[in-house]
């Protein structure tokens, strides 16, 4: 074969070679740029309903003392359970969010409830914060059958389930500082170095 040949023979293979190099790893620079991206609105999708169910609470809290802002609670049963639905509502919308967590920022540590008892993964810790919302939704609404079965012990009541209450709703902002942190160290992995689990 001739020199000029040899010459146009390796100009083409280099150049087709560096063109099947360049398409492949542009595709999948594309598909990881996808992926980041939707992490990152997962998961502020998921804060931010957090923190909807926690502002919900607020206004289905246990009272503290007379004059409180949820006082009118006691004597108005519609506005209570209105208020009590708007939290299950609110917590409700995290559940179909919780599945495509575990699906996008993927790793649990274990199956069903242990995984919210222990938590490590983002998926873990998305659990947690629901498992601890839903804990100071319980808290709330035995704090208000219990008023209504008992409306002179409402001092005694108010003492133990605000205890009970702010008890959960501190674990859910923990936990939900812990999901953004670890949805943050994934946002924070390069491109070319994967995260390992």
């Amino acid at each position: 074969m001739s020199p000029a040949i040899t010459l146009v023979v390796s100009v083409v293979t280099s150049s087709t070679v560096a063109a099947i190099l360049t398409g492949i790893l542009s595709g999948r620079n594309e598909r990881k740029k996808q992926l980041h991206e939707s992490r990152r609105v997962l998961a502020g999708d998921f804060g931010g309903e957090a923190m909807n169910a926690l502002a919900a609470l607020r206004h289905y809290k246990p009272t503290t003392r007379a004059g409180h802002r949820n006082d009118m609670l006691h004597i108005d049963s519609s506005l209570r359970a209105s208020r009590a639905e708007a939290v299950r509502d609110a917590i409700d919308r995290l559940r179909p969010m919780r599945g495509r967590v575990w699906v996008t920022f993927p790793g649990r540590s274990s199956k069903g409830g242990e995984a919210a008892d222990d938590p490590h993964t983002t998926a873990d810790w998305a659990e947690h914060v629901i498992l601890c919302l839903r804990k100071a939704e319980e808290a709330c609404n035995r704090f208000w059958t219990a008023c209504e079965g008992d409306p002179s012990g409402r001092p005694a009541l108010e003492s133990k389930f605000e205890v009970e209450y702010d008890k959960a709703k501190d674990a859910a902002w923990s936990a939900l500082d812990e999901f953004a942190l670890s949805a943050a160290s994934w946002l924070e992995q390069s491109f070319f170095f994967p995260r390992r689990l």
